[in-house]
């Protein structure tokens, strides 16, 4: 929903886990690991492989904070 909207400035997320993700944070590291997985499946990425995995298009497109739920007292009452 939030990567459909047409909004000059996309709000930031504050996404908190337990223990580990199943993506990597680091932007390049994950769009190298797009490119393996694309390479796995055979498809060549010239038809947007991005485009068809709407969580992927989430995830390029919005700006996204990490931390742990331990760490959640510290970042209560922040704004990002």
């Amino acid at each position: 929903m939030l990567s459909k909207a047409q909004i000059k400035a996309r709000p930031t997320v504050l996404w908190c886990y337990k223990k580990e993700l199943d993506f990597s944070t680091h932007r390049k590291k994950r769009m190298k690991q797009m490119r393996k997985r694309q390479q796995a499946t055979g498809s060549t990425g010239t038809g947007g492989g991005d485009e068809d995995n709407p969580f992927e298009v989430f995830l390029s497109s919005t700006q996204i904070h990490y931390t742990f739920y331990s760490d959640t007292p510290k970042i209560l009452g922040r704004t990002f």
